[in-house]
């Protein structure tokens, strides 16, 4: 998503003009849902954000999701800001109008490319078709490979070839699942997401993200490059 101050324009404009943009509501039909998810690791620990003039995350941790949020509007501008910051005086670490879709929820991801901000949003997975599950999983870890989602007690790749920026979805039988990530085409296991044990109906996404560097410092030779934290839709 491209930031640019023709985007930061038309979002005022929006905003002014709507009736109830910049105020948020009850959810509903008529209204789009929204959580953010920070997952910019050069932006540090935590961050502000604000959907077009309300402050939608304050001090929002790396690695976790806001509240839920419900707007009358098809699109919202995202700024993001550190920490305490005054968004009418301090410019924003980055900023992008973000499509909406009335009546479905949406997860909004501040990560970042090279060394801009990148804002991508990710609407909720559909029903899976009868008696299946569905599974996602969203590619917002910078500089990571291409990745495949693999079911390790079968061997069986479930999704591939997902890059930085993008997620990729699938609908399965249900059962008792130990899923890890790989970097696609290899056997280079790059982390290990669990077991999950997933009923007819369940739809749960996988965002994957750098770990923060000084967690990384943490751990023994610097293995744990990469975390996860997910969604049930």
């Amino acid at each position: 998503m491209q930031c640019t101050r023709r985007a930061v324009l038309r979002g005022m404009v929006f905003g002014a003009l709507s009736v109830g943009l910049a105020r948020f509501v009850h959810a509903g039909t008529d209204t789009a849902r929204f959580r953010i998810l920070h997952a910019a690791p050069s932006l540090g620990a935590a961050v502000d954000v604000y959907g077009n003039r309300v402050r939608v995350a304050q001090s929002l941790d790396y690695g976790a999701f806001s509240r839920l949020w419900a707007v009358p509007a098809e699109s919202i501008l995202i700024r993001v800001f550190a920490p305490g910051a005054n968004p009418d005086t301090d410019a924003p670490l980055g900023f992008g109008d973000v499509p909406l879709t009335l009546g479905r929820s949406h997860t909004i991801v501040i990560t970042e490319e090279g060394s801009s901000v990148r804002i991508l949003v990710f609407p909720e997975l559909d029903p899976p078709p009868r008696g299946q599950i569905a599974l996602r999983v969203a590619h917002v870890a910078p500089g990571a490979p291409t990745l495949d989602l693999v079911r390790a007690d079968s061997g069986s790749v479930l999704l591939s070839g997902i890059p930085f920026g993008e997620g990729r979805a699938g609908t399965f039988a249900p059962g008792l699942y130990t899923l890890v990530l790989r970097e696609s085409g290899t056997a280079n296991d790059l982390l290990n997401l669990g077991t999950f044990r997933f009923r007819a109906g369940a739809r749960r996404t996988f965002y994957v993200l750098r770990t923060l560097p000084s967690a990384a410092a943490r751990d023994v030779a610097g293995q744990r490059q990469y975390s996860a934290v997910s969604t049930r839709e």
